[in-house]
Order: C-alpha cells, then sequence, then structure tokens
C-alpha cells in the first residue's frame, strides 16, 4: 500500500469519525431541545392550572372537577 493510499484511506476513516459524531451532536442537541419545549409546557400548564384556580376562588365558584382534569392532562404529557 502506498503513501497516498494510506493518506486516503486515513482521511476516510477522519470523515467517517467526524460524520458520526455530528450525527451525535445533533441528535443530542435535538434531544435537549425537546426536554426544555416539554418544560415550557409544563409551566405553561401550572400558570394555567393557578389562574384557573385563583379565578375560581374569586368568583366562589371552585370546580374541583375542572382542576383534576386540567392536572390528569400535564401528568400524561
Amino acid at each position: 500500500m502506498g503513501f497516498f493510499d494510506k493518506l486516503k484511506e486515513g482521511i476516510e476513516q477522519g470523515v467517517s469519525t467526524v460524520g458520526a459524531k455530528s450525527k451525535e451532536m445533533i441528535d443530542s442537541t435535538k434531544v435537549k431541545m425537546d426536554i426544555d419545549t416539554l418544560k415550557k409546557q409544563k409551566k405553561a400548564a401550572f400558570e394555567e392550572i393557578g389562574s384557573m384556580i385563583y379565578t375560581m376562588l374569586n368568583s366562589g365558584t371552585l370546580d374541583e372537577a375542572q382542576i383534576k382534569a386540567k392536572c390528569d392532562a400535564v401528568r400524561r404529557k
């Protein structure tokens, strides 16, 4: 095997490794973004539940079934 064949093989292996590591990084970033999105959705749901309870308490009509339904929806996510 000549010098240029070894060089070509080394470059091909390097490119392959870089490609695999890039895919890993992209996949990892996507998972982190998905987790962040779910956390934001959960926070928004908690804020909505809190606002709903506050409004119900101020109006004197606490609807436990409606609150439970919202809490169950958060648990399912």
